[in-house]
């Protein structure tokens, strides 16, 4: 069952540094990992079908995720990153297809100047169930195609793997980037964001959706073609995903090829 638990890094009232921080570790163990590898060929192949030379990255944190997949993205495609709350000291990759969008913006209502393919990488699950309603009922009407990957699946594995995120934290804190001297003060002195990485990482794996929910959770938006299941990784990792095309749009044959995939 899915449980709409809190996570610290979504409170209001949390300071920026740990918000950050959260997003910068998490940024920084998906570039040292690439849990990601699996959804690299299937973003690939939505913006080729889709014919879009813009990529929205909704909720994109501190680009965890999307910096992996740069290297197999077309050449003249403008990547712009956005969230409701925008770092103010992103450091951006060497790579002048990337910009960070400084306004707060809301995956339900995007502006109207912020037109392409739209994906989230592990940060759909911070929705509640409506909200994540409304965020693919705006896909819709706009026409926009969507995609949805997430690396925190509600399985026995998913549950273990975020339990592992404390011994994991105390290792790698150091190397997170930027370095910040605070962020080893809160993590050997007083630590805050081991407790914190871990109570957010099992959150997240309770609070992600099945491909079953998925299918339930687009039901009546007919006019795009959804599909969702798993991608497996080289390391047995299980990538969640759900992918909308506008009906008009060519289907793309291998959008339903994930492990357990559903279409409506």
């Amino acid at each position: 069952m899915r449980l709409q638990l809190f996570e610290f890094g979504d409170l209001e009232f949390m300071p920026k540094f740990i918000r950050h921080g959260i997003t910068e570790f998490l940024a920084e163990v998906s570039r040292r990992t690439d849990p990601y590898f699996p959804t690299r060929g299937r973003l690939r192949e939505l913006l080729e079908v889709s014919g879009d030379a813009k990529l929205i990255v909704l909720g994109a944190g501190s680009g965890g995720g999307i910096f992996e997949t740069l290297t197999e993205l077309p050449a003249n495609l403008e990547i712009r990153l956005t969230d409701i709350h925008p770092p103010t000291d992103f450091i951006r990759p060497a790579d002048p297809r990337v910009t960070y969008d400084p306004r707060s913006v809301d995956a339900r209502a995007i502006p109207p100047d912020l037109r392409g393919v739209r994906v989230f990488y592990s940060s759909f699950h911070h929705l509640d169930l409506v909200s994540a309603r409304e965020v693919l009922a705006a896909a819709e009407r706009d026409g926009a195609p969507i995609a949805v990957f997430e690396g925190t699946p509600r399985t026995a594995q998913g549950v273990i793997a975020s339990l592992l995120v404390l011994p994991l934290s105390l290792i790698m804190m150091p190397l997170v980037r930027p370095f910040r001297f605070s962020r080893l003060f809160w993590t050997y002195v007083i630590p805050v964001f081991p407790l914190v990485l871990t109570w957010d990482a099992l959150a997240s794996t309770l609070r992600t959706s099945t491909p079953t929910e998925f299918a339930k959770l687009t039901q009546g938006l007919d006019r795009h073609r959804w599909e969702s299941g798993y991608l497996r990784g080289p390391r047995g990792e299980q990538i969640l995903f759900l992918i909308g095309q506008p009906q008009a749009q060519k289907q793309n044959p291998r959008l339903g090829e994930g492990v357990g995939s559903e279409k409506s």
